[in-house]
């Protein structure tokens, strides 16, 4: 179990894709939108996330092209190189995300 004593505005999660002989982790993952951290928190009440980015590898550890997925309001874009293009939930939530980012609700 884990506690945040402070906890930030920003919360990134880095999961781990690559193991040590640089294989990488496929795997989709079911990607909540909103986290409800309740009891993982030192001296405040409930704590309440949500997700308003995610990045997203291809390629090996050896070489790849990053690509990132962003809401703004209730839409959800998808960003690669100079190609922006809008992207249903279900999509970015079925990604296989490396890094994702999630703001506190106040």
């Amino acid at each position: 179990k884990f506690y945040l004593k402070d906890p930030p505005l920003v919360l990134t999660i880095s999961l781990k894709r690559f193991n040590n002989n640089l294989s990488k982790n496929n795997a989709a993952i079911k990607v909540p939108y909103r986290l409800e951290l309740e009891g993982h928190c030192i001296n405040k009440g409930p704590l309440t996330y949500e997700l308003f980015a995610l990045s997203e590898h291809s390629g090996s550890a050896r070489g790849g092209h990053y690509i990132a997925y962003s809401r703004r309001g209730s839409e959800w874009f998808y960003f690669s190189d100079s190609n922006v293009k809008g992207m249903s939930w279900e999509r970015v939530r079925s990604s296989q995300p490396y890094i994702l980012f999630y703001k506190r609700i106040e």
